[in-house]
């Protein structure tokens, strides 16, 4: 982790641009120990900064069990199967 006035020129200008595009820039809260967004946008050489990071997405899929063999599928082919058992399965994200 580097702190803004140690930043290199591309580093500062990309953090820039990212909050230009509408992204959020977080800064590291000292007391806490953990990141919180920057709004407004206030830059001090001394804290330190990033991007914050896109939700995770959960992974998806389905199982399809047929006469004791699993598949993976997709949802759309999962739903044309006759005769099984179809488990929608998605993963928790924290």
């Amino acid at each position: 982790m580097k702190s803004w006035r140690d930043l290199t020129a591309e580093e500062k200008g990309a953090l820039l641009l990212a909050s230009h595009e509408g992204k959020t820039l977080q800064y590291w809260k000292r007391g806490t120990g953990g990141w919180e967004d920057c709004l407004p946008v206030v830059i001090h050489k001394h804290e330190f900064y990033r991007v914050k990071p896109e939700p995770k997405k959960p992974r998806e899929f389905w199982l399809v069990n047929l006469e004791a063999f699993t598949y993976e599928w997709e949802a759309k082919q999962a739903q044309d199967v006759r005769g099984g058992v179809i488990i929608h399965v998605v993963e928790k994200v924290e």
